[in-house]
């Protein structure tokens, strides 16, 4: 049996971690090999780390293009390789934990948020999280820390269902953890081309969370609902489940 559900985005709509965030779109393989010199006790080579930086970035487009998503463990050795560089994967599994324990040093919760969750949940509403990440535990370490892990039913990244966000198929995975309806099922998030556009194309209604100075797109339906504080949020989300239960 199907029922109606809500999906929460994750960086800023749950969380800010722009420290995470900047390493996950620009950084990740130059902040391995940065760290990989350092622990062996040498100078980071900056013109590779750069030009890996620069490697990475194309990655990550091409990826925004065709919407399959690899790991980040993936991600670095598919640029190493292409700078010759073989390493080993418990050598990257190891980097690649330490450089994203780093990033836990910038998290806050977006205002209001916690207690949206907190009363969807006591709603006995299943909550899952769709969001574009390439590295799974970072998400359950910040939830752990909000205090809110045992509240999502599912969380569902970019890389554990391998589609990127521009594709319906991440958030039909993430509604079948929760044994989630699309059709009587709401996503929220921030971005209005991944969280808006995107669950539509998964049969879903969504909610946007328009930051300061946020538009949406040209020629694209509005949004089922708007909301530019997440504070007091919960009503209103509860609402209009309540009316796609019944519409």
């Amino acid at each position: 049996m199907t029922e109606p559900a809500i999906t929460f985005d994750f960086h800023n709509t749950i969380a800010s971690a722009d420290r995470w965030f900047q390493i996950e779109v620009h950084d990740l393989v130059g902040e391995f090999l940065r760290w990989r010199a350092e622990r062996d006790g040498d100078t980071p080579d900056e013109q590779l780390i750069v030009e890996a930086n620069i490697s990475y970035r194309q990655l990550r487009r091409a990826i925004h293009h065709h919407g399959h998503e690899p790991t980040a463990e993936q991600s670095i050795e598919l640029v190493l390789r292409q700078f010759g560089i073989d390493e080993s994967f418990s050598t990257i599994d190891e980097g690649t934990e330490a450089i994203m324990r780093g990033a836990l040093s910038d998290i806050a919760p977006i205002p209001g948020v916690i207690d949206a969750i907190d009363e969807i949940a006591g709603e006995g509403v299943p909550l899952g999280i769709v969001s574009i990440a390439i590295y799974d535990q970072f998400l359950d370490w910040v939830l752990d820390a909000f205090g809110v892990a045992d509240r999502f039913a599912s969380v569902t990244t970019s890389a554990r269902a391998g589609f990127y966000k521009s594709r319906p198929e991440i958030y039909w995975t993430a509604l079948e953890e929760v044994s989630g309806d699309p059709r009587r099922s709401l996503h929220i998030g921030d971005s209005f081309r991944f969280d808006v556009v995107g669950s539509r194309r998964a049969g879903m209604r969504a909610a946007w969370y328009q930051r300061e100075g946020a538009s949406p797109l040209p020629n694209v339906d509005a949004p089922d609902l708007t909301f530019t504080s997440l504070e007091g949020a919960a009503p209103y989300l509860l609402e209009r489940l309540a009316a796609r239960r019944t519409g």
